[in-house]
């Protein structure tokens, strides 16, 4: 047996470019387009929407009123930390520094606070006492007088004494004054 020569069919690679068939030209069968093959685009996937997670409404706080709150800017100093810190300011994630006048009943306060003996809560009970001052222009006492009573004579008794001991309230701007110059203070026993 006589082995045939090998018979030779023509392949051709075809690249498609833009839609256009692109044949080695070469070849006699170039001349025949093979079917084209349908060409399947891609179906875009339906854009479902992501739901909404609405973010649950907060009151805006009310503005501030001057000086109120300050934002730091730049790194303090010790120093300013300490003249913020008297000045009654407290340490958390931002500075808050009360105003005049939260200051300086702060300060008044803190001046009969520190002028009252604190009956006991069994001999006072956990009522409290209200007292009226009146200040002049430098920050002295003029006047005060017992404006509710506790309804206990030894907690009264305590609370005008300690008044009555302390003349001046140092240190009062002169504005917190001309705005302040009837106060009341409320005497309650600590509850430690």
């Amino acid at each position: 047996m006589r082995r045939q020569a090998p018979l030779t069919i023509p392949v051709a690679f075809v690249v498609e470019v833009a839609g256009d068939v692109i044949a080695p030209a070469n070849l006699v069968e170039a001349s025949v387009r093979a079917p084209r093959d349908p060409v399947v685009k891609p179906v875009a996937k339906p854009v479902i929407p992501k739901p909404t997670i609405k973010k649950p409404v907060t009151a805006k706080p009310a503005p501030a009123r001057a000086g109120t709150v300050k934002k730091a800017s730049h790194s303090m100093t010790e120093a300013e930390v300490r003249k913020l810190l008297m000045a009654g300011a407290t340490a958390g994630t931002f500075t808050s520094i009360p105003d005049e006048d939260t200051q300086g009943k702060e300060q008044i306060r803190k001046i009969l606070y520190g002028a009252w003996v604190e009956p006991s809560a069994e001999s006072a009970g956990m009522s409290g006492a209200w007292i009226e001052i009146q200040l002049a222009d430098d920050g002295r006492l003029l006047s005060s007088r017992l404006v509710r009573s506790s309804g206990n004579g030894t907690l009264d008794e305590s609370v005008l004494q300690a008044v009555r001991s302390v003349s001046i309230i140092p240190g009062l701007p002169r504005g917190f004054i001309e705005r302040n110059r009837r106060m009341t203070v409320e005497f309650k026993i600590s509850r430690e």
